[in-house]
């Protein structure tokens, strides 16, 4: 099985945008992760918004696309890019699945760090603009 994780930083927070559509924040980076599941290896790249259009041919060879509050975020932000079957494909969002079984209630991803790891995540946001 073709796995295929991914995480995009924007160029603008909703304040800059003036709404809460992610559509409007732009895209600066996407990173990308495949393997075969199981492989102890796999290869990571990353796209430029100018590069974007190279990367689909990846998540279409995906049999899973996994990542964090992608549905909610990262494939939002992604639609003015995104050819018109990115949404359809196979995936999975570990965000979407914690709320699922923890009854609805939502946990960001540095209380998931926290829990389960006792860290942080190291970055503050702003930094990734």
């Amino acid at each position: 099985m073709f796995e295929l994780f991914f995480d995009i930083e924007t160029k603008s927070f909703f304040d800059d945008t003036g709404n809460g559509d992610p559509a409007q924040l732009g895209v600066s980076i996407v990173s990308v992760y495949f393997r075969e599941t199981d492989d102890q290896t796999g290869e990571m790249v990353s796209f430029w918004e100018h590069q974007i259009p190279d990367m689909w041919s990846l998540f279409r060879k995906a049999d899973r696309i996994i990542g964090f509050n992608t549905l909610g975020f990262d494939v939002p932000v992604l639609k003015p890019y995104a050819p018109s079957d990115f949404a359809k494909l196979p995936h999975f969002d570990i965000y979407s699945k914690i709320k699922e079984f923890n009854l609805g209630h939502a946990a960001s991803l540095n209380r998931i760090a926290k829990d389960t790891l006792s860290l942080f995540k190291i970055d503050n946001p702003a930094n990734t603009i």
